[in-house]
């Protein structure tokens, strides 16, 4: 199971593509939390891979962060 985000800037001639896994989640210390990531797992990644995205693609329009 994972969560994928994929996204194309205006100038780019690809697409960024970003994937975050229960792997992922679990080195990050997020799989099994109590909440949202036990509740909704699936959207969990979702959301994480999102958020990674848009801090590769867009860190401009997030004012740099």
């Amino acid at each position: 199971m994972s969560g994928v985000a994929v996204a194309h800037r205006v100038g780019y001639k690809e697409a960024n593509r970003v994937e975050f896994t229960v792997k992922d989640a679990k080195q990050a210390g997020l799989w099994g939390k109590a909440g949202s990531w036990q509740q909704y797992p699936k959207r969990m990644l979702q959301w994480r891979a999102v958020g990674l995205l848009a801090r590769d693609v867009f860190p401009d329009v997030l004012g740099g962060f």
